[in-house]
């Protein structure tokens, strides 16, 4: 059986705590804010893949579902793109920033 209270006990919610001191000034806020948002960019991209790739299958009924498969791959590939799209976008604004 396994000891619920000693899971409890020895659970680390370090990934719960937002760091307060990064959150005080304006630009860590900001920062927090924009990579948050990329967060949501990618699930709600992911989502529109797989419901897309769902809404083709039941118009075009085929063995397997193919649409799904592949618009939810791609979808992934896409939001992955992007990210890194805007991550290089991101870091090359601090680097002209910095100088």
């Amino acid at each position: 059986m396994i000891n619920v209270d000693y899971l409890v006990e020895t659970l680390d919610y370090s990934f719960f705590v937002i760091d307060c001191q990064a959150m005080s000034d304006e630009r860590g806020f900001k920062d927090y804010v924009k990579y948050s948002t990329f967060a949501i960019q990618m699930g709600v991209t992911v989502f529109l893949g797989a419901y897309l790739g769902k809404y083709l299958d039941g118009q075009f009924p085929a063995e397997k579902k193919w649409f799904t498969m592949l618009l939810t791959i791609l979808s992934v590939g896409l939001a992955l793109f992007n990210l890194l799209r805007q991550l290089k976008r991101d870091e090359e604004n601090r680097k002209s920033n910095e100088n």
